[in-house]
């Protein structure tokens, strides 16, 4: 077996798996079998526990840099310079010396201060970016901070490379979906009623508010049909709005909320469309790849990777959350022609198989790991 591999995780919640931690778990336990991978969690919660389940070592290092993301001035770009610049001095120097890795792999644009530490420490890093980095004073800065740190920069759709790109910044940057085990398809079928799904994080920038007053035109055109949200939001109090709005557009008896759930295979078993009415750039759109691997075909808002993930008209519809009357009228053209549903879901499972199959990604990330580690860096 080859060396280990010390990959960085930048969130562990407390009672959820978010997007990106599933993505990294996948990826340790797919490398596990050729590598010995250990992950740097900044705290105990599901992500710890899932990885110690499946024998997968992990230590408990720093908090990630996050101000840069969501910056109300300039001034943020220059604190997560200043930050990642004093990464030698961080915590995460002895985890690089107790567990002396081949290689870092930092999982998020968030952790300036490993990917440095690893640097000055002769180890080579390989910096994976799942965020799509909105424009600021400093944002510049920021990309070219990743690209001269790292040894190789993964980026999981086109989207997120722009910026890159954008920048001038096109070596070393390796485009690398998310990678999923491929499941059977589910079973059940829809019931007496036909369900419109989402999963995914209770939040704003979800366009969930946007969802409900889509799921009024939907029922009103085709009477008895179910919403079913399964996610959560963490604790902020977003849940309660949507109950309300829920309420106030008589969608009462129309909606299930399902909180948190880990098996999405069975939430979305008896899903006759999946609705992705996000209203921000999602840089890749996991629950969309999810759903069509499942067979569903998918309504997305054609944002950020979601238009790599989704082809209009073929493996579903691509629609502005914003525009209710569109993003309807696509689910409903496929709850009302169950026989094109069935084969856009069929197109998307095949197209889902091609583009993010685990295997694949973990052949990758082989030959990546081995060229740093064997290049005497």
């Amino acid at each position: 077996m080859a060396g280990r591999i010390l990959f960085v995780a930048h969130i562990a919640y407390p009672s959820t798996l978010g997007g990106a931690c599933k993505s990294l778990l996948s990826m340790v336990e797919g490398i596990s079998g050729k590598y010995q991978p250990v992950v740097a969690c900044p705290n105990e919660g599901m992500l710890s526990a899932a990885l110690r389940s499946k024998g997968i070592p992990v230590q408990i290092a720093g908090k990630p840099v996050w101000g840069f993301l969501h910056p109300s001035s300039g001034a943020a770009g220059e604190a997560y310079l200043a930050a990642g610049k004093r990464g030698a001095e961080d915590g995460f120097r002895r985890a690089i010396q107790q567990v002396k890795p081949s290689v870092v792999h930092v999982n998020s644009i968030v952790n300036p201060v490993e990917a440095l530490t690893a640097k000055k420490m002769g180890v080579p890093v390989v910096w994976h970016v799942r965020e799509i980095l909105p424009r600021y004073p400093g944002s510049s800065a920021v990309l070219r901070l990743v690209h001269d740190t790292a040894d190789h920069v993964l980026v999981i759709s086109r989207a997120v490379e722009r910026a890159f790109l954008e920048e001038g910044l096109s070596s070393k940057i390796t485009l690398l979906y998310n990678g999923f085990q491929v499941p059977p398809l589910p079973s059940a079928g829809p019931g007496q009623h036909p369900v419109v799904g989402y999963v995914g994080s209770l939040a704003p920038h979800k366009g969930l508010e946007h969802l409900l007053h889509i799921a009024v035109l939907v029922v009103r055109g085709i009477p008895g049909v179910k919403l079913v949200i399964a996610g959560d939001d963490w604790g902020t109090g977003y849940k309660k709005k949507l109950v309300g709005l829920a309420v106030k557009l008589g969608l009462k008896d129309t909606m299930s909320f399902l909180g948190f759930c880990n098996r999405v295979e069975e939430v979305m078993a008896n899903v006759a469309v999946l609705a992705v009415p996000s209203v921000f750039a999602e840089p890749f759109g996991r629950v969309a790849a999810e759903g069509m691997l499942l067979g569903k075909p998918v309504v997305a808002s054609p944002v950020g990777g979601l238009k790599e993930v989704v082809v209009d008209g073929v493996t579903g519809w691509l629609a502005p959350a914003q525009n209710h009357q569109e993003f309807a009228e696509r689910i409903l053209a496929l709850l009302k022609n169950p026989v094109q549903a069935r084969e856009m879901g069929l197109q998307g499972r095949q197209r889902a198989v091609s583009l993010f199959s685990l295997e694949d990604k973990v052949e990758t990330l082989d030959r990546i790991y081995r060229g740093l580690s064997g290049s005497g860096k």
